[in-house]
């Protein structure tokens, strides 16, 4: 296509096919600039404007992408494709109605797309209207074509549902395919817990640790665990590990207090709420209960 550029510069085609072969190898920005080259030849070049605007979707550069959407929109009202990568861009910069228009119209076009189903259900579930989430991936499973994503995120909309058994059956789903998936096995951990099947959470939790020994959450859920088996100084142990990770998380700090005073130790409790305090200086939920662990270590 260079050498045709070259030869006969004035051809809007030429550029078009040149930036789809640039986005084809995930060369985004000499992709716009080609789109921007047929643009300018020929203005109400759709093809051109709509592939220009997926590069700036892809490039997280949602406003330009959904100025380009709506102008390919406008030559064209019924354009599926455009008003599904509409209702990504829009869904992305949080405005969820929006989006939500313009993936059900798209959707009125091609009822049985599994993409645009999907990018609904991730709509539905921004707006905490998790019944229809789990409709829309469901739908995409039963068309053939729920992947990992798809099983991954109806797993946790069922979650949100309180159904934590479906949701584990996702999970599973998740890692007979997958055996390292961190995700899967983390938020399979929080329906286990959730289910008071604390042993069956603390196998999901040494799995993810396992595979990635610096997530903070991983120590942090799995000292939660710990803790409601009685297993406390293990889990001392593991929320210390995870305020080493992340000292800034006051969950960890908060968790391991109750452990020490649970424990009988509640002049570290104490420092732990002061280091809480230090965070976030307006939690009265930490003020009330360092009150209570200074009275206790009174009482020692």
């Amino acid at each position: 296509m260079s050498r045709t550029i070259e030869l006969d510069p004035g051809q809007p085609d030429a550029y078009y096919f040149r930036g789809m072969a640039h986005r084809d190898l995930g060369e985004m920005e000499q992709a716009i600039l080609d789109f921007d080259a047929a643009l300018e030849l020929e203005e109400s070049y759709g093809l051109a404007r709509y592939a220009r605007g997926i590069c700036k979707l892809n490039l997280r550069r949602f406003q330009d992408a959904i100025i380009d959407f709506d102008v390919v929109l406008a030559q064209n009202p019924d354009n599926a494709g455009a008003l599904r990568s509409l209702g990504v861009a829009l869904g992305s910069v949080g405005r969820y109605g929006e989006a939500m228009e313009a993936l059900d119209r798209s959707l009125e076009l091609e009822p049985d797309n599994p993409e645009t189903l999907a990018v609904r259900g991730l709509n539905h579930a921004s707006l905490e209207e998790y019944q229809l989430a789990v409709e829309d991936y469901t739908r995409v499973i039963a068309l053939g074509q729920g992947d990992l994503r798809v099983l991954y995120s109806r797993g946790a909309s069922l979650m949100e549902l309180g159904r934590c058994e479906e949701a584990i059956g996702d999970f599973n789903a998740i890692i007979q395919l997958d055996p390292d998936n961190v995700g899967a096995h983390l938020t399979r951990g929080f329906a286990q817990t959730e289910l008071r099947a604390h042993r069956e959470a603390m196998e999901d939790y040494d799995r993810v640790v396992e595979l990635t020994p610096d997530d903070a959450l991983a120590y942090y859920s799995r000292g939660c665990a710990l803790a409601d088996l009685g297993e406390r100084q293990r889990a001392l142990e593991d929320f210390g590990r995870a305020i080493a990770l992340e000292p800034e998380e006051v969950a960890s700090f908060r968790q391991r207090a109750l452990v020490y005073r649970q424990l009988g130790q509640p002049d570290k409790a104490v420092a732990d709420y002061d280091e809480i305090l230090r965070l976030r200086p307006d939690d009265t939920s930490a003020s009330e209960e360092r009150r209570r662990a200074v009275e206790e270590a009174g009482e020692h």
